[in-house]
């Protein structure tokens, strides 16, 4: 009653249950709406009932407006992650290193990669530079923040007469990881 799902190197998982679907990492839209409609063709049309986010990381949780329906669990964490920086905010380290000019913005030539292909579209103010809050909105801006979130060491979801546990990991690679 669990499967494994794969876009490139990330992977998600669900769980079905009398009750409906658990899924945990919904990835990306696309995948997710492919997810959602394998579901519905190999399990009689279950619903996803709960998605958990195993951490805010974009190219893990912005599947998630595939199903909105379904209650989001996450750390607690998460929802601050998840909070956009202020218009006015500095640019973090990697990107100010970018910032040849010194102007607290990312303009096109100091740009390179999905920037660059992207400027246009993440420059939401068309001001011709990049901020530090328009390019969180490029990366988090499709991740729907949780609407259960938990603190404790192990949260356990339990559908159907089957229980999924999520486990809070120390990690470097994120403070909210499960």
């Amino acid at each position: 009653d669990v499967y494994r799902f794969q876009n490139n190197g990330h992977f998600g998982v669900f769980m079905v249950t009398p009750r409906g679907v658990i899924l945990a990492d919904p990835i990306n839209v696309d995948v997710a709406n492919w997810v959602k409609s394998e579901i519905a063709a190999r399990c009689n049309n279950a619903r996803v009932v709960s998605v958990l986010y195993s951490h805010r990381d974009w190219d893990h949780a912005s599947g998630a407006a595939a199903f909105p329906e379904a209650s989001i669990i996450s750390r607690i964490e998460t929802v601050k992650a998840l909070q956009p920086p202020p218009a006015n905010a500095a640019l973090e380290a990697g990107n100010a290193a970018s910032d040849k000019n010194q102007d607290g913005l990312l303009q096109l030539t100091e740009t390179s990669g999905n920037q660059a292909q992207n400027f246009t579209a993440i420059d939401r103010d068309a001001n011709g530079g990049l901020s530090q809050r328009e390019l969180f909105l490029a990366q988090f801006g499709a991740v729907i923040l949780p609407t259960e979130t938990y603190d404790t060491p192990v949260k356990r979801i339990t559908l159907g007469g089957k229980t999924v546990e999520m486990h809070h990991v120390t990690s470097r690679h994120a403070s909210d990881l499960s």
